[in-house]
């Protein structure tokens, strides 16, 4: 086995690296791929770190840039790139995307996004008792990054040529697909994840670009009945996932 970047060695063997992983991250970052190896990445709402160390792994020429609002978070994921094996490309700023997004004008070749998604209507339905506290409320609520904002953003600083990855639970995909069609963005792939057999998708993965092509459309089933990963979950997730239960797995081979 390779001595890549992989989630659960990377939190046990080296502890001076904290970070949450999180489904909606491995499953976009897993779902990232391009023809043409980018040299730009820009992470929005990077948290701790998790995608733009995915995306160090995956594209090794790449330069990464991260972008977070949140101080602790930022601070833990400076630690974190710090500490891999890709200090030289990783770079993170405290900052809010709209402040990042006034300043800059560099052009991307790829940006990714695992964004906040609960809006602010929503406090009263319950989702303030989940997530009470300030922190927890920029990373969770969408009005801190409106779509429309977010979308005039990597409109913005998306190379002409580049691509645009985002994760959205199903009823705010909807949403999305219509805001990014009137911002001039072009949907490229699709793919609707299953978190369990017999349950309605409640993910979708999109990829966005500036030019026109045929939508790819895809689904994506994780467990079974049974709790026992799908081999095209495995399959999808093995670049990044140790799979220490199945390393018996025909998929698993190196």
């Amino acid at each position: 086995m390779s001595n890549a970047f992989h989630f659960k060695q990377f939190t046990v063997e080296q502890d001076r690296c904290a970070m949450k992983v999180g489904t909606d991250g491995v499953l976009l970052g897993c779902f990232v791929k391009e023809q043409s190896e980018p040299l730009r990445v820009l992470d929005i709402g990077s948290g701790t770190g998790l995608l733009a160390l995915m995306m160090a792994q995956k594209f090794k020429q790449a330069a990464i840039k991260a972008i977070e609002i949140d101080a602790d978070a930022a601070k833990q994921a400076s630690s974190n790139f710090n500490n891999s094996l890709w200090p030289d490309r990783l770079t993170i700023s405290h900052q809010s995307f709209q402040q990042f997004y006034s300043v800059t004008t560099e052009p991307f070749d790829l940006i990714i996004c695992n964004p906040p998604f609960f809006k602010e209507a929503n406090r009263t339905k319950g989702n303030n008792a989940q997530h009470p506290d300030s922190q927890r409320g920029q990373a969770r609520f969408a009005n801190y990054l409106p779509f429309e904002e977010l979308l005039h953003g990597v409109k913005q600083l998306l190379r002409v040529e580049g691509s645009f990855y985002i994760v959205l639970p199903v009823q705010e995909a909807q949403v999305f697909k219509s805001l990014a069609g009137e911002a001039g963005l072009y949907l490229n792939a699709y793919t609707e994840v299953t978190g369990r057999e017999g349950a309605t998708p409640n993910r979708c993965l999109m990829k966005w670009n500036k030019q026109p092509e045929p939508v790819q459309k895809t689904s994506l089933l994780m467990y079974h009945h049974d709790t026992r990963p799908t081999d095209e979950y495995i399959a999808f997730t093995r670049d990044f996932y140790l799979w220490k239960k199945y390393d018996d797995h025909p998929l698993l081979k190196w």
